[in-house]
């Protein structure tokens, strides 16, 4: 028969394996409801800079309703104009689009061009450009270097050319040999919102205005020196910045009414978030001040049809 000391040493044994479990339970619900916690508060902060980005957009497009002197600069430098709401840091950046290549109406030999400034290898950039100008013609006659109907369908893609202009930029990453770091090279000077081929050198990147082919490079960085000297006293008209003489062919004085506008937010807890919105502001009243052309999103290209493999 076990005596009664023995009968207390293991109740004690017991006990404390008792305890030690209550705390391992304590332990592991304590650091579940910590990480439930930090999930919830990164998603509420995730959600919180989405709308704020949102709302430095709606900053930017209530600028250009009611431009002012700021707002005509930010135009020309696509330097973010900086805001502040309670702890966010917000900002928004303005580009006229035609300041970009319009890439349904662009010569295929500035295409190029641009590709070659852009480092792409000269042969991979004909191809590129000449498989471009097959996409949007509408025909199914193949460029030199082109791709049409039967290259997709012989490289194993899933779409092929629509032979209609492009409906947003985002469309050229179906192109035969292009490829997500060429793409994301130039997706910043292109367009589809143009309306011819010329470009409006006020608002065009340095890098596109380098690529037009016969630019004199003089001409050009004194037209970039004039341009990023001008105060913000001043009126940035094309009177005040020296002519592009050696290009003049291919450049334009328009401006508007299609813009983009990024809006970027930032929270103190590092939470980031970005917007981009398309606008078109029509100069007649049309009963709304804008119109949204791209909200960020695109419908799939046209998938082959099982009978045409």
């Amino acid at each position: 028969m076990k005596s009664p000391r023995k009968h207390a040493g293991m109740a004690l044994v017991i006990i404390l394996w008792f305890i030690a479990l209550l705390s391992l339970l304590a332990l592991g619900f304590s650091k579940a409801v910590r990480t439930d916690t930090m999930v919830a508060r990164n998603l509420v902060d995730s959600m919180q800079a989405k709308h704020l980005a949102a709302a430095a957009v709606e900053k930017g497009v209530y600028g250009l309703l009611n431009p002012d002197q700021a707002v005509i600069n930010a135009l020309i430098s696509s330097a973010p104009v900086e805001l502040k709401l309670g702890d966010a840091q917000l900002s928004f950046t303005l580009q006229d689009e035609n300041g970009k290549l319009d890439i349904n109406h662009a010569p295929l030999e500035l295409v190029e061009n641009l590709l070659v400034t852009q480092g792409v290898a000269e042969d991979t950039a004909l191809a590129i450009s000449h498989a471009l100008g097959d996409w949007r013609d509408e025909n199914d006659l193949k460029q030199l270097y082109g791709a049409e109907r039967r290259e997709y369908i012989e490289a194993g893609m899933a779409w092929t050319p629509s032979n209609a202009p492009f409906r947003s930029i985002r469309e050229i990453r179906h192109l035969l040999g292009m490829t997500s770091r060429i793409y994301n090279m130039i997706a910043p000077l292109i367009t589809v919102y143009g309306s011819s081929e010329k470009i409006n050198p006020q608002f065009a990147p340095r890098a596109l205005l380098a690529a037009i082919p016969g630019i004199d490079a003089v001409e050009l960085e004194n037209y970039i020196d004039a341009r990023e000297s001008l105060s913000e006293e001043q009126v940035p008209a094309p009177a005040a910045l020296p002519l592009l003489t050696s290009v003049e062919s291919s450049l334009s004085g328009k401006a508007g009414p299609v813009y983009t506008v990024f809006g970027r937010a930032r929270l103190p807890s590092g939470s980031r978030a970005t917007r981009r919105l398309v606008i078109w502001i029509p100069e007649q009243n049309q009963d709304r001040p804008y119109f949204v052309l791209d909200p960020g999103q695109d419908p799939p290209p046209e998938k082959i049809r099982e009978d045409e493999q």
